[in-house]
């Protein structure tokens, strides 16, 4: 939160065990105690011209459901490396 706050580029990738994706970090909070983060991504990666961009953004909660310490996106098995 830090760093967007600056203005600084925040980029994160997430994994799901099979296959990665990385994400750019747009905004990010904790509200009533629960961190999130909005995204926005290259939903379309057979496409170069189309890039990130409104329709890609996303909201995601911040969550450790199997308490490994690193964060899930919304307790999916898409863990934040």
């Amino acid at each position: 939160m830090d760093a967007l706050k600056k203005g600084k580029d925040v980029e994160l990738t997430y994994d799901w065990g099979t296959g990665a994706h990385a994400v750019d970090v747009v905004g990010a909070g904790i509200t009533s105690g629960k961190p999130w983060i909005i995204y926005t991504s290259d939903l379309d990666q057979n496409s170069d011209s189309k890039g990130a961009g409104p329709s890609g953004l996303s909201f995601e909660w911040l969550n450790d459901p199997d308490k490994d310490g690193k964060l899930n996106l919304s307790g999916s098995n898409k863990e934040i490396v």
